[in-house]
């Protein structure tokens, strides 16, 4: 943490394959369970999910934290 901000990727999954996060702790945090836009009933592209981060998350990140 600096400035009380902490710092950590982003990663945005659509749908694909989560098996290869069992074997990993997210973010450090034993048994985090890491998720998918198809699991919670969204169904669209990369693509289409990529524009719409873009679209959205400059103004997210100029709020600051």
């Amino acid at each position: 943490m600096r400035g009380g901000c902490t710092y950590h990727g982003l990663a945005l999954n659509v749908n694909m394959d989560l098996a290869p996060f069992r074997d990993i702790n997210p973010c450090g945090y034993e048994g985090l369970v890491v998720t998918r836009l198809a699991d919670l009933g969204v169904s669209m592209t990369t693509s289409t999910a990529s524009e719409a981060l873009a679209e959205h998350l400059p103004g997210i990140l100029a709020r600051g934290c």
